[in-house]
């Protein structure tokens, strides 16, 4: 019974940090940053053979939210703000 409550409110009520990947740029600057070490950097285009226009991104960071402590130091050092602050439909009303 804990463990669905917990569940819940992690799904619903509480904040954290999501990427915005129409700003991100896939520096890896967050993935640097993160204390608890669970961002992680997918290839948006594995093992091709032309590289992307210049300024494209090439990696994906993906959060962990299990592990991830919630204290945006992922935020507050994205050069281009590619993480926002996420809040949950019902987090918001609160």
């Amino acid at each position: 019974m804990i463990e669905l409550f917990r569940s819940f409110a992690f799904k619903y009520l509480q904040a954290r940090p999501k990427v915005n990947v129409s700003k991100c740029v896939g520096c890896g600057a967050c993935k640097e940053v993160c204390p608890s070490h669970v961002i992680d950097l997918f290839p948006l285009i594995p093992d091709v053979e032309v590289p992307p226009k210049t300024g494209e991104p090439r990696f994906r960071p993906e959060i962990n939210y299990l592990g991830c402590n919630r204290c945006y130091l992922c935020m507050e050092n994205c050069p281009r703000a590619g993480i926002e602050e996420y809040k949950p439909g019902i987090g918001k009303i609160l």
